[in-house]
């Protein structure tokens, strides 16, 4: 359940409403103060209730009745904030109000609105304490949970039979899916296994635990039980499965009944299996490892005879695997099979008896297989729901029509759980969200918000998550930091996946499988926490009570007539894209009926001459807005000013005139802003040589973690170097009038991690505006670890370049650089992962990648290095190459020489490149045999 950290939230927001506007609370204070009693009362309940919840139905209906009560709390004092401590603030400022107002309205409303509130949170009060006075007619215990509550606790579980039971007929499902040796799937993952299990390595008879880790679903159990009917050189073996829920006692009688030697009677410990495998070589299979607890109770059972004894456990948690295996090659990460694998699957499932060519024969002659290949790849390779969808249409006849309304319904076929019980993908995979902690249910239900197959920015994420108060500050580490570690451990649950890493190994984006994402969108709409729609009539006409909404629009489709009738002051995160708004009126609707949200993203969503309304202002509850790419007519920031607890504010891409008033800069809870050209505040001097475009006071946001700004005379003002928790600055439109201030600031920002400084270039041979790399002094900065510099660098490598010491990638373009700049940045940047070499980077003949150099670099990219002749590779060079990009570089005749020496080289894409060159890469060309070890060889453009 993701209400514990939703009421965490509030628990926040009403202890800051204590502590801060106590003066405004006079005649409603003491239901405040209780209310936030019985908030703590309900924050630990809903922990401790988290997973009994999973099978208990009293308890669901407790729950229920639980989120009704938090829903119109949250609603209760949002508005309290919105009508009673919202207009205090503004009444003290004397620009905020008419004095009309403030002296004759405001003191007849705030009794009168204090009264409703006061009411409003008695009657709240009285409903948490009914709740709390009848929980045992709902079968709930809290003190049985020992552990103060936490997600992770076995001790709840061993006590709710109901729930065990549910556990044990899920995994008797999996079980049961005999796939047998005919079918061959993971054949890769079968030899690598077997190989942990039997290698002849020199360790090889030290005892090894090897790991088998991924998602629910991915054949886990099936491999490892296929590997163990296979190992039959080991004197004892025993396959065991062990369960969230595992009960040491009863995990070491499972193992000992393999061995009928061993009487199963009387209490068993540690030391009785340790006894009897002593001096055997034994190979145990531990299936379905949940926690690190679990390995730590046993692992002094499995004695250390140097005798080529094995265990094998599979787990869906990384950090068990992590512990359990002394080394990283002794885990193996299993992933989805492909296309071929799952049609095989499908094919030895509606067929167990036949060939795959037969198999194929048979639905082919019913015109059946291209409707079984679109249902196979709704499965996304996931085994278990291809064993699945093949045990549900053995249930139906084989014929178009038939397999048409299956097709159609697939995914609820693959969600159901109730009747066969072999019909129960989701619920296996719902397994790895049950048991989640409850701090990360709701981030990992966030992830219903999106598209399906959408790679989402891990940035982006954390932000929503920021703003949405998933994340908790801790001591010694940021929110962005705890959000991180969030998403990793996620990733080690097998929830999320990663997309794409940073050159420093951090996430930079990452996916969910869509089967998982079905999962998070059930149970987001069944705790009323998101829904996501394909235009906004829909959104209008569902009227759905959801707390957070996504609308992505068909881009031919103009929904914007609904949007004046819109008042949804229960939704708290809006995220909307390529809808059509072509009034200002139809904008100011949007924002005035949705006043109690924290996010907000308009993306692509404008036609152009519709200018950001005033109305903007009135959402004071925002932690983050996002207009990107919304190609606005204007935006006047001055609207802004209001937006107090603004976290984030992304305007780039508005093509738009960005006015910023003073008031801008006093938003000082700000972390990330993401801004284009900034001109002043419209008033009589604008246009005077004294417009005040270096009064931007920048250096006020001290919170900021982002920053992308083009450059301008805000510079003057100084203010850059005081932001001293920047972790990521992007400077474009750079001029050499900026060279000092902006190499002055960085010398100071010791924190950052990510540093682009995009000078104006020139195509003529003069020299380019820009901010001279030379100049920078980077010995301090340890954490930087990726650099973009858009730039020439007059006089290097002659002149040297102080480099960030531990820098990850490195990109550059328009340098201009004449001599080869390999062999410097070969020894300077050991480190090095990726390296890009841009247009116009490099304006010499001859490049030379040394023997030695570069042994960390994984990807390399060269485009448009317009004079380079001739490249070479020498053997030793580049040894840990992956990716290697070639791009317009029209004087190059052939590939390096010493290409065919970088055997770790997956990947070669060759692009608009001369017909010349491409020909040698043909396979009778002369450069076959450099490149024929290659995986994966692209060519694209003029050859």
């Amino acid at each position: 359940m993701a209400e514990g950290a939703v009421l965490q939230v509030l628990l926040e927001t009403v202890k800051n409403l204590i502590i801060n506007e106590v003066s405004l609370m006079i005649g409603v204070e003491g239901q405040i103060v209780k209310l936030q009693d019985m908030l703590d009362w309900m924050h630990l309940s809903i922990i401790e209730a988290d997973e009994a919840f999973i099978s208990d139905k009293k308890l669901k209906l407790w729950v229920m009745k639980m989120r009704e009560i938090m829903f119109d709390t949250e609603d209760a004092i949002d508005g309290f904030i919105l009508e009673i401590v919202h207009p205090r603030r503004f009444q003290k400022d004397p620009g905020a109000l008419t004095a009309v107002i403030k002296n004759v309205l405001l003191p007849l409303i705030k009794p009168i609105s204090l009264r409703e509130y006061g009411r409003r949170i008695e009657n709240i009060n009285t409903r948490v304490q009914n709740l709390k006075d009848n929980k045992e007619n709902f079968w709930f215990d809290t003190s049985a949970n020992t552990t103060g509550g936490c997600a992770e606790s076995s001790n709840q579980l061993s006590q709710s039979p109901s729930l065990q039971q549910k556990i044990t007929e899920r995994r008797a499902a999996i079980a049961a899916e005999e796939i047998g040796d005919t079918i061959h799937i993971h054949e890769d993952s079968v030899r690598q296994v077997k190989s942990l299990l039997t290698g002849d390595e020199c360790d090889d008879k030290r005892l090894r635990v090897i790991s088998i880790i991924g998602m629910g679903g991915v054949g886990k159990t099936t491999l490892s039980r296929n590997i163990y009917k296979l190992m039959h050189q080991f004197d004892r073996r025993a396959f065991v499965y062990i369960s969230k829920s595992y009960k040491p006692q009863e995990v070491l009688r499972s193992i000992v009944k393999c061995f009928p030697s061993i009487s199963c009677e009387g209490e068993l410990t540690n030391k009785t299996l340790h006894d009897f495998l002593k001096e055997k070589k034994y190979l145990i299979v531990l299936d379905d490892v949940w926690d690190i607890t679990a390995w730590d109770g046993l692992k002094s059972s499995f004695p250390e005879d140097k005798n080529g004894s094995r265990v094998l456990l599979t787990t869906r948690h990384e950090d068990v695997a992590n512990t359990a295996s002394s080394h990283t090659t002794n885990i193996h990460r299993l992933s989805v099979i492909n296309k071929d694998e799952s049609w095989r699957l499908f094919l030895k499932k509606m067929f167990p008896s036949e060939d795959t060519n037969t198999s194929e024969q048979v639905i082919d002659s019913k015109n059946l297989v291209p409707l079984g290949k679109e249902m196979v790849r709704k499965c996304y390779g996931l085994p278990l729901a291809i064993v699945v969808l093949g045990s549900l249409l053995l249930t139906r006849q084989r014929t178009v029509n038939e397999w048409r309304k299956v097709n159609d319904a697939v995914n609820r076929h693959l969600s159901q759980v109730d009747g066969d019980p072999s019909l129960i993908c989701s619920g296996i995979l719902a397994l790895s969200y049950d048991y989640l902690p409850y701090y990360l249910k709701p981030c990992f239900l966030y992830m219903s918000l999106f598209p399906e197959g959408t790679k989402i920015r891990a940035t982006k994420l954390f932000q929503y998550w920021i703003a949405e108060g998933f994340v908790r500050k801790e001591e010694q580490e940021t929110l962005e930091d705890i959000a991180e570690n969030h998403l990793e451990e996620l990733i080690r649950r097998s929830l999320i996946q990663v997309s794409k890493l940073r050159c420093d190994g951090r996430v930079k984006t990452c996916r969910i499988h869509n089967l998982l994402r079905d999962i998070s969108i059930t149970e987001s709409k069944g705790g009323q926490f998101s829904k996501t729609y394909d235009s906004i009539d829909k959104f209008y006409i569902d009227q759905d009570s959801s707390r957070r909404v996504s609308v992505y629009c068909k881009k031919t489709e103009s929904n914007e007539k609904y949007l004046t009738e819109f008042n949804y002051k229960k939704i708290r995160s809006l995220i909307c894209q390529d809808a059509r708004f072509t009034e200002g009126t139809k904008l100011a609707s949007l924002f005035g009926g949705f006043k109690s949200l924290r996010v907000l993203e308009i993306y692509s969503c404008t036609k152009g001459g519709v200018s950001l309304p005033e109305e903007i202002g009135d959402l004071i509850h925002l932690k983050y807005l996002s207009l990107e790419k919304s190609k606005l007519n204007k935006v006047n920031t001055s609207f802004l000013s209001k937006l107090v607890n603004l976290q984030t504010l992304n305007l780039k891409d508005c093509n738009c005139e960005l006015r910023l008033g003073d008031h801008i800069w006093s938003l000082r809870q700000l972390r990330n802003l993401y801004l284009d050209i900034v001109k002043p505040r419209a008033n009589k001097s604008m246009f005077s040589r004294n417009a005040p475009t270096d009064k931007l006071n920048i250096g006020n946001l001290e919170n900021l973690h982002s920053l992308v700004i083009k450059a301008g005379d805000w510079l003057n003002n100084g203010g850059l170097e005081k932001l001293s928790s920047l972790r990521k600055l992007r400077i474009e439109e750079c001029l050499s009038s900026h060279s000092l201030r902006i190499s002055n600031a960085v010398v100071k920002l010791t924190e950052v991690r990510s540093l682009a400084l995009i000078c104006k270039t020139s195509s003529t041979p003069l020299p380019s505006e820009g901010v001279p790399l030379i100049s920078f002094e980077f010995s301090k900065h340890t954490f930087l670890s990726s650099l973009r510099y858009k730039g020439e660098i007059p006089g290097w490598p002659t002149s040297p370049i102080s480099f960030p010491p531990y820098l990850c990638k490195l990109k550059m373009e328009s340098s201009r650089i004449k001599e080869d700049p390999m062999p410097i940045l070969e020894k300077l940047l050991p480190n090095l992962t990726l390296l890009h070499l841009g247009i116009d980077s490099f304006q010499g003949k001859e490049m030379v990648c040394s023997k030695g150099g570069f042994s960390c670099l994984e990807t390399l990219k060269v485009y448009w290095t317009e004079n380079l002749e001739r490249w070479t590779i020498e053997e030793g060079a580049l040894t840990n190459l992956v990716n290697l990009k070639i791009r317009g570089c029209i004087k190059l005749k052939r590939i390096p020489p010493g290409l065919q020496h970088l055997i770790k080289l997956q990947k070669l894409n060759v692009v608009d490149m001369p017909l010349l060159f491409q020909n040698r890469l043909k396979e009778a060309g002369k450069d076959w045999d450099k490149i024929k070890h290659i995986p994966a060889v692209g060519r694209l453009g003029w050859g």
